[in-house]
């Protein structure tokens, strides 16, 4: 029996609520019953569908969130048939005026979909892009950052990604709203990681110039985002290119600079280090950048010498420190003396970089010597003080990750 359009809506609560508990079952897996040839979830999308197309905005938004657990519990062979029955409506809908958080549900459903099925929705791509575009001008902030994500993965199907790029960059331009360049940056951010390789040389030069430009802007989420590009793109540039790119910026002297221009290098060399960790750590630049690390670390600014607490937050993989762990053992002293920082702010930095570096390069643990009492000392002081967050949880993890709470335990006897 065929359930009118009412019936169907009223099922959606309800069905939301088993999809969830099906996720809860399987954890992280495909469920078998959505994965069914020809079968599989076509018996409920018709609900979903309904709820999307006609439901009230709470409605809309309870279907988007379960058309999205649908997706992640279906493989991709399973939903290629209905691609087309998922996205038509999310597009359709994402043209009206609702609430944002009815728009963010439907952003972050085509963005699993794009995740999930990629190529498949490559017949949607000039309306999915348009669509994300237009997004990216929305009053709401929640619902630019899902665009920008959206956009990310958009441009994975892309064969043509320079028009796009050149759309972006003459937007961020053109941007008046500090919010909306922002998440422009972010956006673009996103595509340079999926489609950094593809750009052309010139306009990737046109690209690098703008960002370069906006390293030293004066509004802080402008800066911070704009850097996060750079960062992202030292992955794709040519050897010259990088070359002038940090020679010229990244890692040049900041003897009378201004802290704010400081502030965007520095941003920006944590997130190439994430990103382009083979040639960052490359011989001809390890030592300059090692040494503007701990400059950056030592800095009078606290926005400078916390950059890595902040978004671009650099987690080095095991390529970044590949036969560098004489640099940390050389220059862990920085480390312990930002324990003793005045800015818990800069302290809480410094726990979270030991935390990393003990748990990351275990030859350490054991090196005799790495840490004597002086060493510990500030660290232990930091587990005592009043001052959040930095009493949390130093203590637990340093003595779980180094394994020496006995030697911890017979410190704080002595003293």
């Amino acid at each position: 029996m065929k359930l009118d359009a009412s019936s169907q809506l009223s099922l959606i609560d309800d069905l939301h609520r088993d999809i969830k508990s099906a996720a809860a079952d399987v954890k992280g897996q495909h469920l078998p019953g959505f994965c069914l040839p020809k079968k599989g979830v076509t018996c409920i999308l018709p609900v979903l569908r309904e709820g999307v197309l006609t439901g009230t905005p709470e409605q809309k938004e309870e279907a988007a969130k379960a058309l999205g657990g649908v997706i992640r519990l279906t493989s991709p062979e399973a939903l290629r048939p209905s691609v087309v029955n998922i996205t038509g409506p999310l597009i359709r809908i994402l043209g009206d005026r609702f609430a944002w958080t009815v728009k963010t549900a439907l952003l972050e459903t085509l963005t699993l979909l794009l995740a999930k099925v990629g190529i498949a929705l490559k017949p949607f791509l000039p309306q999915l892009q348009t669509t994300f575009l237009k997004a990216l001008q929305d009053s709401s902030r929640a619902v630019r950052l899902r665009a920008a994500e959206a956009l990310g993965q958009l441009v994975s199907i892309h064969a043509k990604v320079d028009p796009l790029f050149t759309e972006q960059l003459t937007a961020i331009r053109n941007a008046e709203d500090a919010g909306v360049r922002e998440t422009m940056l972010q956006a673009l951010r996103f595509v340079i990681q999926g489609a950094g390789s593809k750009v052309d040389p010139a306009i990737r030069k046109n690209i690098t110039t703008t960002l370069l430009g906006m390293l030293g802007h004066d509004e802080d989420n402008t800066r911070m985002a704009s850097a996060g590009c750079v960062g992202e793109l030292c992955a794709f540039l040519t050897d010259d290119e990088l070359k002038a790119v940090l020679t010229q910026h990244v890692l040049a002297d900041v003897s009378g600079v201004d802290w704010m221009v400081r502030h965007g290098r520095s941003m920006a060399l944590a997130i190439a280090v994430k990103s382009a960790p083979e040639k960052l750590c490359a011989k001809e630049y390890s030592d300059t950048v090692t040494e503007s690390i701990l400059a950056n670390a030592t800095a009078d600014r606290i926005p400078i010498a916390t950059v890595e607490s902040g978004p671009g937050f650099p987690r080095p993989t095991p390529a970044s420190v590949r036969g560098r762990q004489q640099h940390v053992t050389k220059n862990h002293h920085t480390v312990f003396k930002c324990l003793q920082n005045q800015s818990s702010d800069i302290r809480l930095v410094a726990e979270r970089v030991l935390w990393w570096v003990l748990r990351t390069l275990p030859l350490l643990r054991w090196r005799r010597g790495y840490m004597n009492a002086a060493d510990q000392r500030p660290l232990l002081d930091n587990t005592e003080g009043k001052e959040q967050p930095t009493v949390a949880e130093p203590r637990q993890h340093y003595a779980s990750v180094n394994g020496l709470p006995l030697r911890l335990r017979s410190y704080r006897t002595e003293d």
